[in-house]
């Protein structure tokens, strides 16, 4: 991937949102992946409700959301040790 950042889904805001959907040139293809933990389940649907709250006006926007295997604790780490 070309860009990217990483935030936690507890400090993610609409804010942040805001800055990638209004993100000069636009941003085209966003990914989202959390923990599979209960926090990360609860981090991806309040991102799917800001999802839903703001993204009319951006079309061809891709949005994916990633989720991680049970048992895994966060991407990073599950990264790390699959990637072998």
């Amino acid at each position: 991937m070309k860009n990217t950042t990483a935030i936690g889904s507890t400090a993610f805001t609409g804010d942040h949102l805001d800055l990638i959907l209004n993100a000069d040139p636009p941003i085209k293809h966003l990914v989202f992946t959390l923990d599979a933990d209960e926090a990360g389940k609860k981090g991806t649907e309040k991102f799917v409700k800001l999802l839903e709250e703001k993204l009319g006006g951006h079309p061809g926007l891709k949005v994916e959301l990633r989720l991680m295997p049970d048992g895994s604790d966060d991407p990073d780490r599950f990264i790390r040790t699959s990637a072998r």
